[in-house]
């Protein structure tokens, strides 16, 4: 079987942003592109939910000083689970596992530290 690349499109993400994941929705109208910007102290993170028809991004989730570094869709599409590292000052980075709501765009931390 031959792959073959099939669409492309160009993607602004902001700042020096670093896509690390990517995965679509099952009925295949939805992207999820997670980035992390290590060079900002803020916006470590982010989440951009992108039209897969239109090929815009919908909706930016910042996830603050969470940086992630892998993801994976869970099998009922309504949970996207982050992995990476959290700052919290005074503390040096730490492992975290954040769980971001698909339906209200809204996220958690279920678990961080050593």
């Amino acid at each position: 079987r031959e792959e073959r690349v099939v669409v492309s499109f160009p993607l602004r993400i902001s700042g020096n942003s670093i896509p690390v994941f990517l995965a679509f929705s099952a009925d295949g109208r939805s992207a999820y592109v997670v980035a992390r910007n290590p060079g900002s102290p803020a916006e470590r993170g982010n989440v951009l939910i992108v039209d897969a028809a239109t090929r815009s991004v919908r909706t930016n989730i910042n996830l603050g000083t969470n940086t992630p570094s892998g993801a994976a869709l869970s099998s009922d599409g309504n949970t996207l689970f982050l992995l990476g590292t959290s700052i919290n000052d005074p503390n040096p980075a730490e492992p975290s596992v954040i769980a971001l709501d698909l339906l209200t765009n809204t996220f958690q931390q279920l678990a961080a530290g050593p």
